[in-house]
C-alpha cells in the first residue's frame, strides 16, 4: 500500500505473528505523509518485504510495546529504506531474526532508532546526505556501511567529546568508539577503511552530538635539535655524544623511532642506553 497522509497499519489482534511477505512493499511517498506501523500487545512483526519511506517531510513510524509481558517483537529480515527528506522512526527494538535485515539511508533521509538494534542488521548510507540518529547508542549493534563525508551520526540528547576509529582484524569491520570525557558511550561497528579520515564531534543544537567525517591532516614531522658537532674520542676513552639530543613531535599520539648507526662497529660500542635495542655486530641502535 501507499501511505498518503496519516495512514496507520496495525495488526488487528494481540499476540501471534504478523508477517509482511517477501514480495510485499509498504510505500510512503506522498509529501508530508505520516505512516504508522504499530504492533499490538504481545505481537511479533516480521518484515520480509520492504518499507519505503520517501515522502518528503514526512515520517514513517514503526512502533510497539518496548518491554513487559505485553511487549512486542520486530524482526527486520527484509529492507527498510528512507530518503528524499523523509524520516524513518523506529521506536521499538529490532531483535535478531532468521535473516539479515538492511536499512538504507538515501538522499536527505533520517533513520531514527529509539531502542536497541540487533547485530544481524546493517545500516547502509547510500548518499552523502544521510542521518543516523541513535537514542540508545550503547545498544546499537548493527553494522554501518557506506559512511562518507556529508553523512551524519546523531546521538540524540547525548553529549560526546570524541570519536575514534580503529581498524578491524582479518578484514572485519572497524570500531568507532564514541566517548565523553574519556567515558565510552558506544562502540559502533563500521565497515570500510577510515585510516586517512578524521571523525569530528560537535553539538547538534538540541543537547545531543553529531559525528561527521573529514580529512585527516598529515602529522607534522618530528624535529631533531641540539645535535652536537663532530666529536673525536681518543682510543680507550668514553664519551656521551647523544646526551643533548632532543626529539620534538607535536603530532598527538604519534610514535617515533630513531636509528643510530656506527660507521665502524669494531672501533667501539654503545652502552648505558636506557632502552631500545643495540646490535654490536652491525653497530645499529634503534629506540622507539
Amino acid at each position: 500500500g501507499n501511505a498518503q497522509a496519516a495512514d496507520a497499519f496495525q495488526p488487528a489482534f494481540n499476540g501471534g505473528t504478523f508477517t509482511i511477505g517477501t514480495h510485499a512493499t509498504i510505500v510512503s511517498t506522498a509529501p508530508g505523509a505520516l505512516a504508522n506501523l504499530t504492533a499490538g500487545a504481545g505481537t511479533k512483526v516480521v518484515l520480509n518485504g520492504t518499507l519505503d519511506a520517501t515522502g518528503k517531510g514526512g515520517t514513517f513510524t514503526v512502533a510497539g510495546i518496548a518491554s513487559g509481558p505485553s511487549g512486542t517483537t520486530f524482526n527486520n529480515d527484509g529492507l527498510m529504506q528512507v530518503g528524499n527528506g523523509d524520516t524513518l522512526s523506529v521506536t521499538t527494538a529490532i531483535t535478531a531474526g532468521g535473516g539479515n535485515g538492511t536499512t538504507d539511508i538515501g538522499t536527505g533521509g533520517v533513520a531514527d532508532f529509539s531502542a536497541a538494534v540487533a547485530a544481524d542488521q546493517t545500516v547502509a548510507f547510500t548518499d552523502a546526505t544521510g542521518i543516523l540518529r541513535l537514542h540508545q547508542p550503547s545498544t546499537f549493534a548493527a553494522s554501518i556501511t557506506g559512511f562518507v563525508a556529508g553523512d551524519t551520526i546523531d546521538l540524540a540528547g547525548i553529549s560526546a567529546t570524541a570519536a575514534i576509529w580503529a581498524a578491524g582484524t582479518l578484514g572485519g569491520p572497524g570500531q568507532l568508539t564514541i566517548s565523553h570525557a574519556g567515558t565510552s558511550l558506544a562502540a559502533l561497528s563500521v565497515l570500510g577503511d577510515y585510516s586517512t579520515g578524521r571523525f569530528s564531534v560537535a553539538g547538534d543544537g538540541a543537547g545531543g552530538s553529531v559525528i561527521t567525517l573529514g580529512t585527516q591532516a598529515p602529522s607534522p614531522l618530528p624535529v631533531i635539535s641540539d645535535v652536537p658537532g663532530s666529536q673525536i674520542l681518543p682510543q680507550q676513552t668514553t664519551g656521551t655524544p647523544f646526551s643533548t639530543v632532543r626529539v620534538t613531535d607535536s603530532g598527538a599520539g604519534d610514535i617515533d623511532t630513531a636509528t643510530v648507526t656506527s660507521s665502524t662497529p669494531a672501533a667501539g660500542t654503545l652502552a648505558n642506553l636506557g632502552g631500545g635495542s643495540y646490535d654490536a655486530g652491525t653497530g645499529v641502535y634503534t629506540v622507539t
